[in-house]
């Protein structure tokens, strides 16, 4: 049984389906409107798609709350700006323009009454300053005690992206490298940490030293299933909330996994009770090795909205600067996942008011390369799970998922009119990407949409992908002659302007 289905990637899906043997039985349980993953792919969804069964639930449970239940309700179905206009009905909605007048009163809200309350943030910079305010607000109440323990802690390198792990020069002198698989070769056991002392980028070599202060040089080529991480410092005391940022295989506890120290000691040993009732004792110390020795941990007060899925509170509190973060943050995933955490409560606190609607229904959903080569080639295609027999033993719980909304989680090819004219041939749709991906096009984009949530009726936000730009470009270059692309001087008439023009006069779908 695989909860949570729909944050894992294709990668991980296939690892975990190759794995099965061939009379096993396989449950996925998942909400296709919740997160996505956060590498490529959207399996759990394109098991639906081509005939797996699914059986569907749509009594929500969690709410107790009647109001808040209704907001939920109206979250599932995709209808995020009723769902906003019934918490700002309900007194939900509390909007201050200063950054630092929002830290503060959540900060106030958390510390009036803690137990069974949690705080999302869209953003990881954000999460840190509310976790340091609430601790502050805390310390001062007397729920925290005030004797703070400073301990180095490892952070993931989000930054690097997979690719970016091959290569020397994206590393840095101090970074924390944990090797998933190992590597008899160059002895290094699987969860063995090393730190990395020098980095040749020209020869594509990183030098690192293992815990006994041994040192080993490799191409990072060579390895995979590795991780990388920085030193951070933090300050814990008894009292803390905490976050375990890391499966500790060895005490059983799975990543972000939240608990509370009930003790602290000199050598830097501490002891979490988790909210499922178990008592784990662990060092923290750098220089510390071996199975209780873990230094994957963080603050727990305030999680980001991925953090946040699967967890339950009574009370939610949610932080959005609408200004600040882009669409990739704060969208309608952001605002299901986030607001059907709470049981009895839900609160949101923003920068303005009139901008949140439009923030919360940014549509960011993942399209897939079956599902454009499908609406570019398939006009119709025929859903009968009979062509679909090597599925039948799978099944899938949707949870949340109402008729009104099924239509909206189907593949790009049914929410897309299909083309009459040529198909795009590879070489447009790589001059497309390539266009899409320079550095002055990403923040034109972001210029764009700043400005039309800014508009007196904003208008709603458009997803630009490379076909459509592609299709553009092929009338560019029919209006002027040849298949230039235009340059990032043209953007009065560039290609993702007359994407984002073409894609309204359709309907806002492509």
């Amino acid at each position: 049984m695989l909860d949570e289905s729909s944050l894992a990637s294709t990668k991980q899906m296939h690892t975990f389906l190759t794995r099965l043997e061939p009379h096993d039985r396989v449950l996925l349980v998942g909400d296709a409107r919740q997160h996505q993953a956060v590498d490529a792919g959207r399996p759990y969804e394109q098991l639906q798609d081509a005939g797996i069964a699914v059986a569907r639930l749509h009594d929500i449970k969690r709410q107790r709350d009647p109001a808040l239940k209704a907001v939920v309700e109206r979250l599932s179905e995709g209808e995020v700006r009723d769902a906003v206009r019934r918490l700002e009905a309900q007194g939900r909605v509390h909007a201050m323009a200063e950054p630092d007048d929002r830290l503060r009163a959540v900060a106030a809200a958390y510390a009036t009454n803690p137990d069974g309350t949690l705080v999302v943030s869209p953003d990881n910079q954000s999460r840190g300053q509310l976790n340091t305010r609430i601790r502050a607000a805390l310390q001062e109440t007397g729920h925290v005690g005030r004797e703070d323990r400073p301990i180095t802690v490892l952070v993931p390198r989000q930054d690097l992206t997979g690719v970016d792990r091959r290569w020397a020069g994206h590393y840095a002198t101090g970074d924390v490298v944990r090797y998933g698989r190992g590597s008899p070769e160059h002895a290094l056991d699987a969860g063995a940490y090393a730190r990395v002392t020098a980095i040749d980028g020209a020869h594509n070599t990183l030098t690192v030293a293992r815990g006994d202060g041994s040192s080993v040089t490799y191409d990072p080529r060579r390895l995979q299933g590795v991780t990388v991480y920085r030193e951070v410092e933090r300050t814990f005391a008894v009292g803390d909330r905490v976050q375990f940022t890391a499966p500790f295989r060895t005490a059983k506890i799975a990543n972000r996994e939240m608990g509370t120290i009930t003790a602290m000691t000199d050598r830097q040993e501490m002891r979490v009770r988790t909210d499922s009732g178990k008592t784990v004792k662990f060092s923290v110390d750098s220089k510390a090795h071996g199975p209780r020795a873990h230094r994957h941990l963080d603050h727990g007060y305030a999680v980001t909205s991925y953090s946040s899925q699967g967890l339950t509170a009574d009370r939610v509190l949610l932080y959005i600067d609408s200004e600040q973060a882009g669409e990739r943050l704060v969208n309608q995933r952001l605002a299901y996942v986030a607001l059907s955490r709470g049981r009895h409560d839900a609160q949101i606190y923003t920068d303005d008011r009139d901008r949140l609607s439009t923030a919360l229904s940014r549509d960011v959903s993942k399209s897939s390369a079956h599902a454009v080569r499908s609406a570019e080639q398939t006009p119709q295609r025929d859903r009968s799970p009979s062509r679909h027999s090597a599925l039948r033993h799978a099944t899938t719980i949707d949870a949340g998922m109402t008729p009104t909304s099924v239509g909206r989680e189907r593949t790009l090819a049914d929410a897309t009119p299909r083309s009459t004219g040529p198909r795009l041939s590879t070489e447009e749709l790589q001059r497309a990407r390539e266009y899409l991906a320079r550095p002055e096009t990403q923040q034109y984009l972001r210029a764009r949409e700043v400005l039309h949530t800014r508009t007196p009726q904003p208008r709603a936000a458009v997803a630009i992908e490379a076909r459509h730009v592609a299709t553009v470009f092929r009338e560019l270059a029919g209006e002027r002659g040849s298949r230039s692309v235009p340059t990032p001087a043209d953007h009065d008439a560039c290609a993702v302007d007359k994407a984002r023009d073409g894609s309204r006069r359709r309907g806002g779908q492509w």
